[in-house]
């Protein structure tokens, strides 16, 4: 993780002038601040506010302490990384509505051009792959709860549990699962500089 840290570091952040938007490819639905309603931006400001107060109380905090968000599919497999990790907020959904997004992409653009599932692709590869590379959190997941909080075993580390919270991404819009994971990540890193 030092030369993941010394990278960042090195990278240099320009003023954002327009509203965030990701776009992955032409056919896949964008995600924009106006996809966020009013109340929960408006909730959202207030509580990291908050948290820089709590953050930037001292220039000592702000040297002992570095915020990382890591995104990745097969993450929760890799014990090298779990390790690292303070904190894990886990998006997860059912077979169905996972199937369904998938279906309504027709093709991804990639380097090499573009790329569209063949036939019962996801149902036989896709599927039994997230299932399989996420079973330590999707085993102690109740279905139709649309926020848990659990904890899984770390396997080569010395630091204890590892706290997961598991936003149901098929029973939350957009603006609940930001507003629940800006929430989680303020009380989680305040509670953590305030040791």
């Amino acid at each position: 993780m030092e030369s993941f840290a010394a990278h960042l570091a090195s990278i240099k952040f320009a003023p954002l002038s327009s509203p965030v938007q990701s776009e992955l490819s032409p056919n896949r639905p964008t995600i924009s601040d106006s996809d966020i309603d009013a109340t929960s931006f408006a909730i959202i400001a207030s509580r990291c506010k908050e948290f820089r107060k709590v953050f930037g109380a001292s220039a000592a905090n702000l040297r002992q302490h570095r915020i990382y968000l890591v995104d990745g599919f097969l993450m929760m497999q890799d014990d090298r990384i779990l390790d690292e990790l303070d904190f894990v907020i886990f998006l997860h959904s059912n077979y169905e509505t996972l199937k369904s997004r998938r279906d309504s992409r027709f093709a991804y653009v990639t380097l090499e051009g573009t790329w569209q599932d063949p036939p019962n692709y996801f149902s036989k590869i896709v599927y039994p792959a997230y299932t399989e590379y996420n079973a330590r959190v999707l085993c102690k997941l109740t279905e139709d709860l649309p926020v848990q909080t659990i904890s899984i075993e770390r396997s080569h580390s010395a630091r204890g549990l590892l706290k997961v919270v598991a936003i149901n991404s098929g029973l939350l819009g957009i603006s609940d699962m930001v507003s629940k994971s800006c929430h989680f990540v303020v009380d989680e890193v305040s509670a953590q500089i305030l040791k």
